[in-house]
């Protein structure tokens, strides 16, 4: 082979062939050492260091091959992926921008541009570059994929379901389409979006993990709504049983986390901290996932004076930036806090999320895991308002194994994790109930709440400290952006079918009940009176 830098390039192309990542680096590092000044080699490198992972030796790379082309939009569009993918995502942003510059016509760009932007927040902008890469190529699967995902959380469900209907007719193998289609459209006996999803099974054995998961939730669903419960059941349990293998769960920390919430957070600890000036009223809607809490902040959010945030992370972030500089465990820490290290870390949180919408007195955060930070946010914030959003444990959890989330929840996609995590949760529940005075929370079954919708919201609003606004009983004319898995169901009037929807499945559910049978009507779990 002696130093033929062509030779290792062929080399390195067929261990990519071979998937074997590994080697493939390997000799195209070796080609760039040979020949320096050859542009593409370099440039495969940077592509195949992003691909594995490497990600800040992926940019270095990238950053040289500019050097020696600075005025290649691929090149720039390289890059672009590389920062994208290290959460660099204003970076990349420029660096599409310059490859754009230099071909406007570059569809994939305007398309990972989209994508950026939406990591950034920039809805508005996103859909533009997403609209641009349909305009460039109609056929542009992944464009017409992320315009419709967009375009459901908007609640414009008719113009999502013909973009992710484009994206399938580019390529019918696309199971994101399938799978983001899935989640918007109701199905029925002998639909051909159905019919499709059957006939392709076979072919799954074949794909990566991550498409064989979303295949199994998009299956699962349709059979669903067909009312072929038992075949639903296996189709969902066999997506669930993908994640799982590939993400289990640990419960050591959160089971810690509420072993130190008893011994730190007595009543005794828990004085009522001093009212202040501020008129900033964060309210928390917490508990189990698919409880309920998007149904309870759409309501809300119906209101003019109260905003709705979705699930934010602030109110972790703060606590874990404040904890890991004091490099202390979080009970320790957390135990020696003065009132007013409470107040600071309470005026970070309002700092940090009145900026998304300063003009506004009221502000929802639905994050549901901030249920074992109510204690904390007892203490950091006295004008906080504090909801409780309880459903019957087997609906809540059931719900969960049923849907693939967005965000990391490990313990949602195997039925006895989640029984556990529904004990944790339970028992830091039953904490803040014993310890804290009966008006902190606002205990908010979901059960009474579709089948006395108008009452319940009133008061609502009522504890909120508001006038009634009539919209709130119109919430599902709200045009407000929904990211989580309720976003179809919000946009429809309030509906019973959920409740109990788990005995469809009781069979094959008795692992689940077993556990979690015990909360089943318990004051501040399945039921609850306020």
């Amino acid at each position: 082979m002696g130093e033929d830098h062509r030779a290792l390039l062929g080399i390195a192309l067929a261990a990519l062939q071979q998937n074997n990542m590994a080697d493939a680096i390997q000799f195209m590092q070796q080609a760039t050492e040979i020949a320096p000044e050859i542009a593409l080699y370099r440039r495969n490198l940077g592509e195949l260091l992003r691909r594995a992972g490497q990600l800040e030796a992926a940019i270095a790379s990238h950053k040289i091959v500019i050097n020696i082309e600075p005025y290649s939009a691929e090149n720039h569009f390289l890059l672009g992926l590389a920062y994208n993918d290290n959460h660099q995502f204003e970076l990349a942003i420029q660096h599409y921008h310059t490859a754009l510059s230099y071909d406007q016509n570059y569809g994939v760009a305007w398309n990972n541009l989209g994508a950026s932007l939406e990591s950034m927040g920039d809805k508005h902008t996103a859909k533009i570059a997403y609209a641009t890469a349909i305009a460039l190529n109609p056929k542009h699967a992944e464009a017409q994929n992320n315009l419709g995902v967009i375009y459901s959380e908007e609640g414009r469900l008719d113009e999502a379901r013909t973009h992710f209907a484009a994206a399938i007719a580019a390529n019918p193998d696309f199971v994101d389409a399938h799978y983001n289609l899935s989640l918007i459209k109701t199905y029925t006996p002998n639909d051909p979006h159905l019919v499709f999803l059957e006939s392709i099974i076979q072919k799954m054995d074949h794909y990566p993990i991550q498409i064989r998961i979303r295949y199994h939730f998009a299956l699962g669903k349709a059979l669903d709504d067909t009312k072929q419960y038992m075949r639903a059941f296996k189709a969902y349990a066999e997506g669930n049983r993908l994640h799982y293998l590939h993400q289990p769960w640990d419960k050591t920390k959160l089971h810690e986390l509420v072993e130190q919430i008893s011994k730190v957070f007595t009543k005794s600890f828990l004085k009522q901290p001093q009212m202040t000036n501020d008129t900033r009223c964060p309210i928390f809607i917490v508990g189990m996932p698919r409880a309920g809490t998007t149904l309870i902040e759409q309501i809300l959010s119906s209101h003019e004076s109260i905003y709705g945030a979705g699930e934010l992370s602030i109110l972790d972030d703060v606590i874990h930036e404040a904890c890991h500089a004091a490099n202390m465990p979080f009970s320790s820490w957390v135990i020696q806090l003065t009132d007013q290290e409470f107040a600071m870390l309470g005026e970070k949180y309002l700092d940090r999320t009145w900026k998304l919408a300063a003009d506004k007195n009221f502000i929802i955060d639905k994050m549901p895991g901030n249920c074992f930070y109510i204690g904390m946010i007892y203490r950091m914030l006295p004008t906080a308002k504090i909801i409780h959003a309880i459903r019957d444990p087997m609906d809540s959890c059931f719900s969960c194994f049923t849907h693939l989330f967005k965000n990391s929840m490990s313990f949602a996609y195997d039925l006895t994790a989640l029984g556990n995590y529904y004990k944790l949760y339970a028992q830091a529940m039953q904490h803040w109930h014993t310890v804290l005075p009966q008006t902190a929370i606002f205990y908010l079954p979901y059960e009474q709440m579709v089948a006395n919708h108008e009452v319940l919201s009133k008061q609502l609003i009522d504890y909120i400290g508001l006038p009634w606004d009539p919209n709130c009983l119109h919430f599902y004319e709200n045009d407000r952006v929904v990211k989580t898995a309720s976003l179809t169901q919000v946009r429809k009037p309030i509906y019973q079918t959920s409740v109990q929807r788990w005995r469809h499945f009781a069979s094959e559910l008795e692992p689940l009940l077993q556990i979690v049978a015990p909360y089943r009507n318990r004051k501040g779990h399945a039921h609850g009176d306020n």
